[in-house]
């Protein structure tokens, strides 16, 4: 993963979906506007209380992943519902989310 730009990937992945559903952004921009009064105010520890930017943020890192291999889990104890299928308890499963590739189990 050395050398990848995660940064700049997850940010184009969150702005493309942001611009592409309009009432998700004017909520998110909403959020921001009536949590700050100036830039300064403006700071990473600050932003990390809005809660609906940081579900964007997390749903951005869910469906456009900035790794460039597929994201390994575990399924819990008790099993899983994965993409419609059944996944046995502490099972290992891998899914390109970039690519829709279907789910590989391993």
């Amino acid at each position: 993963m050395a050398g990848s730009e995660t940064s700049a990937t997850l940010l184009g992945g969150l702005f493309f979906h942001l611009l592409t559903n309009r009432p998700i952004l004017e909520k998110v921009t909403a959020e921001v506007l009536h949590a700050f009064k100036s830039p300064k105010e403006m700071t990473l520890a600050a932003e990390t209380k809005l809660p609906y930017l940081q579900a964007c943020i997390e749903e951005a890192l869910r469906i456009y992943p900035p790794a460039p291999l597929d994201l390994l889990r575990k399924t819990p104890p008790a099993g899983a519902m994965i993409a419609g299928h059944f996944v046995p308890g502490n099972v290992r499963v891998h899914y390109s989310f970039l690519y829709h590739a279907p789910l590989k189990i391993s």
